[in-house]
């Protein structure tokens, strides 16, 4: 796959399933870079230090693929006796700052040098970003990169003095993503590439766009056995086979923390158009207060618009006695979500009035609201308003949005996980179809972590959980203290114990 003239081509996606050879292809196609580029500077790019360097693509670049190049005399073809070799002081070691970093010669006696970087705070792309230059840029798992302003922030770090359109390369290599066609990568390469009419800004990048598509078939050194073991290995899960082994750009579904409690047939209220028709959920008719969720701040803002319909329901106790117990359902009627985008606090202020407006005016009477929020939102002053997200949105509202803290704690999202869990499998959780798109992909797509009671760090449906979780922390206070007794652990002597988690 090593990457010759394109005609400015010099944004390249590698996409397809598991153990297919794009990776391969790619270190290739980065040693052709750093071989024919003079002067070439090339990052490799992660999305922790240690993915790259332990065992990872900086490994088989450095201890395999290079020294492959190396032992190949009579590269160049002008010169049968140039060949690449580690530059002076060019075997990979770490840098002053940490980095990995390497350099060899190349094939116009000068030296070309390859860095590998992390980027797992997709916030700060522009202060690491903005003010660099590179030749070539390789995207480790680019689909675990949520944010198109990376890639847009990346793509304008391919420059320098002195050389062609044809001398910059970004390699984005990449399983389909978990987002499906809602990734920033379907949108550039697939939509955006393939649009016979885009808009003209956009037409300069269209330009740049090249797609590779790969497969296990395309991987010479796979034996059919392999690929059969492959295949089993997803087998059992038709979500993961669809994208690991036919390709398939489809959101992830069936392994999703509330997968197998979540039913849309159940939990969400009408859709995009029902009976010809567009169908909201309306409050019940005697509702006099809305309760709402935020997330807010700069980045990925959400709030939710929340009705609580208490009501009683009967039991039977251990002695088989019938009792009484009051339980509440929770209609999430209205959602406003910016994922993956920044907005002011002001201006989500101002669409959240919006919002509000509307519903008294569908109700034609004033409402009491409740607003819950992270404590942190009351807590902490932003570097250049010197306010708190709070102090912004009471401000901007006049008055009309008096964020309530909500206290977090040691386990507190695991137990909020718990609870939704509950509302879910006794059918106390309404959603708007309509106009609650990205709480239902939520309910749907949310991973957990890497232990259980988390939720992936990297996950674009955290926000939507924090904002549609937050007021049940205060308002179902009486069932989360029930859930925290019921939570046991044993020591190390085996001995019974309680946990006391903080809210």
């Amino acid at each position: 796959m090593c990457r010759w003239k394109t005609g400015h081509k010099k944004l390249i996606g590698i996409f397809g399933t598991r153990i297919s050879g794009k990776t391969f292809g790619a270190l290739a196609a980065i040693c052709d870079h750093l071989w024919r580029t003079k002067n070439a500077r090339f990052l490799i790019l992660t999305k922790t230090q240690a993915v790259g360097a332990t065992s990872g693509v900086w490994n088989e670049l450095t201890e395999k693929m290079l020294p492959l190049w190396m032992e190949a005399d009579g590269i160049s073809p002008s010169n049968p006796d140039v060949h690449m070799e580690w530059a002076p002081k060019g075997q990979p070691r770490p840098s002053v700052s940490k980095k990995m970093v390497a350099a060899v010669t190349n094939m116009h006696g000068g030296v070309s040098k390859i860095e590998l970087d992390s980027l797992d705070d997709e916030r700060k792309v522009e202060d690491y970003y903005k003010s660099r230059y590179y030749t070539g840029i390789y995207w480790s798992e680019a689909g675990e990169f949520k944010q198109a302003k990376t890639f847009l922030t990346l793509f304008l770090a391919l420059r320098g003095v002195g050389y062609t359109e044809d001398d910059f390369l970004m390699l984005l290599d990449a399983n389909p993503p978990d987002e499906g066609q809602d990734h920033f990568l379907f949108e550039y390469f697939y939509e955006l590439r393939l649009s016979s009419n885009p808009d003209p800004e956009r037409k300069a990048i269209q330009e740049c766009l090249h797609c590779t598509e790969w497969t296990m078939e395309d991987n010479p050194y796979l034996s059919e056995a392999q690929k059969d073991a492959v295949k089993g290995a997803y087998a059992t899960d038709p979500d993961l086979y669809d994208r690991y082994v036919r390709g398939m750009w489809k959101r992830a579904i069936r392994d999703s923390l509330f997968a197998d409690l979540f039913k849309p047939a159940i939990h969400v209220s009408g859709g995009p158009k029902q009976a010809g028709e567009n169908m909201i959920l309306l409050p019940t008719e005697n509702c006099a207060e809305l309760i709402t969720g935020h997330d807010a701040g700069g980045v990925n803002p959400v709030s939710y618009i929340i009705e609580r319909v208490i009501f009683s329901q009967f039991y039977e106790d251990q002695k088989k006695e019938q009792k009484e117990r009051t339980i509440s359902l929770f209609q999430y009627l209205d959602e406003l979500a910016f994922i993956g985008e920044d907005i002011s606090p002001a201006e989500f202020t101002k669409l959240m009035l919006e919002k509000m407006d509307y519903w008294e005016q569908e109700l034609q009477r004033p409402i009491t609201w409740w607003h819950y929020a992270d404590a942190s939102a009351l807590n902490f002053k932003e570097s250049i308003a010197q306010r708190t997200v709070a102090d912004e949105m009471f401000a901007e509202s006049d008055g009309r949005i008096q964020l309530i803290g909500v206290e977090k704690g040691r386990g507190s999202v695991a137990l909020r996980i718990r609870l939704w869990r509950r509302l879910l499998s006794e059918n106390r959780l309404i959603i708007s179809g309509s106009k609650c798109p990205k709480l239902i992909e939520m309910c749907q797509c949310i991973r957990r972590g890497r232990t259980d009671g988390t939720i992936s760090t990297h996950s674009i449906f955290k926000h939507p959980f924090d904002a549609a979780t937050y007021p049940l922390v205060r308002v179902c206070w009486d069932e989360l203290q029930m859930m925290v007794r019921s939570i046991r652990h044993k020591p190390e002597d085996e001995s019974g114990g309680l946990i006391t988690l903080e809210l």
